[in-house]
């Protein structure tokens, strides 16, 4: 979640300073409309030893990374591909978000003689915090709820390195047959979903107050 919040942040207020600001759209937004299983097979094959990730890492003069295949790799691979998936739906929330913040602000921040780090800190990320919760609730959800990547991208493997909370339970239901630890499972999610969730409103309220 924070590194898809992180990358659309930033991409977000990039492209909210661009030209051509509908083709930049068009092409964060394909992940998107793209399917889960054309995207896992996609990066899967990018991932491989002979993929264009190690061929990049190759051409740096690094050696090739097993990233699917090995336990400490296997789940920040997977991470990676599902923040790249999700980012365009936060990008569409913040871009919005950024267009309803009131020009006059920044010229009056310009009058003043303020940087561009004070501007983005003490307008636009202030102005920005609804879109952010938002944000932020969606991406931990998405985030919590991570099942069909993963089946196309790894099953879970190597070993339980990337089972999850959605995957275990799927496979305690229907692998098992165990529906009692499975509703159980999905019981301890939803309160952990939440908890996190209040917890996100609470520290956005709080800050909101204090700002």
């Amino acid at each position: 979640m924070a590194l898809a919040l992180a990358g659309s942040v930033l991409v977000a207020t990039c492209i909210d300073k661009l030209r051509f600001q509908g083709l930049w759209r068009t092409l964060y937004f394909l992940p998107i409309v793209t399917t889960v299983v054309a995207v896992g097979n996609v990066w899967k094959y990018m991932y491989e030893p002979g993929g264009l990730v190690n061929g990049v890492l190759n051409a740096l003069g690094l050696g090739s990374v097993a990233f699917l295949q090995d336990p400490d790799t296997a789940l920040p691979a997977v991470v990676v591909v599902q923040a790249w998936a999700s980012v365009g739906s936060a990008i569409l929330v913040l871009t919005a978000g950024l267009k309803s913040i009131p020009g006059s602000y920044y010229e009056a921040a310009a009058l003043d003689g303020a940087g561009p780090g004070t501007v983005f800190r003490r307008i636009t990320l202030p102005l920005l915090r609804p879109s952010l919760l938002f944000v932020c609730v969606t991406q931990f959800l998405t985030g919590l709820q991570s099942f069909a990547l993963i089946i196309v991208m790894t099953k879970g493997g190597p070993g339980d390195a990337t089972n999850v909370a959605a995957l275990e339970m799927y496979r305690q239901a229907f692998s098992h047959g165990d529906w009692g630890t499975a509703s159980a499972a999905a019981f301890v999610l939803f309160a952990v979903v939440l908890a996190v969730t209040l917890a996100q409103l609470w520290f956005f309220r709080r800050t909101g107050e204090d700002a």
